[in-house]
């Protein structure tokens, strides 16, 4: 296990980019965290999904992770890790999205070829009262849980 400080939407200097590393099957690289109303995609076309909290007292928290699949295979965003946060005793658990090549649409299963990187977003409807407070994530990869803290 690795722990890594998020202090308000940025990782503490010390800790950014470090990456966790699967072998033969990935490289995940946290890049920041936020709470947001909503996620779309970059550049949207004239139909496209995205995703929104559910409930007027929630937001999302969304972790941005540089994502490489090093496997031999094509796989979907949410075949590398998993996501889940507790805030006040209440565990969420959360999905892997990720933009297509375009950036027009936002999805689970936006697939990475063999070799590539690209950006996912693991995606958790919270209470908004945690955007101000403290709460534990846990990212699984590989078997392994990595406990990283947001602290406003």
């Amino acid at each position: 296990e690795i722990g890594v400080r998020l202090v308000g939407s940025e990782m503490c200097i010390r800790d950014r980019n470090k990456k966790i590393t699967v072998d033969g099957f990935c490289e995940l690289t946290p890049t920041s965290v936020k709470f947001l109303s909503k996620i779309v995609p970059s550049n949207p076309g004239y139909y496209y999904n995205y995703y929104k909290a559910q409930g007027a007292d929630n937001k999302l928290l969304v972790v941005n992770m540089k994502t490489k699949n090093l496997s031999e295979k094509e796989k979907n965003a949410y075949d590398f890790y998993g996501v889940t946060a507790f805030y006040d005793g209440i565990s969420n658990a959360g999905t892997v999205v990720s933009d297509d090549e375009k950036k027009a649409n936002i999805t689970q299963y936006e697939k990475l070829s063999a070799g590539t990187s690209r950006t996912t977003y693991g995606v958790l409807n919270m209470s908004k009262k945690a955007e101000n407070g403290k709460c534990d994530i846990y990212i699984y990869a590989g078997g392994t849980y990595y406990q990283y803290t947001y602290e406003k």
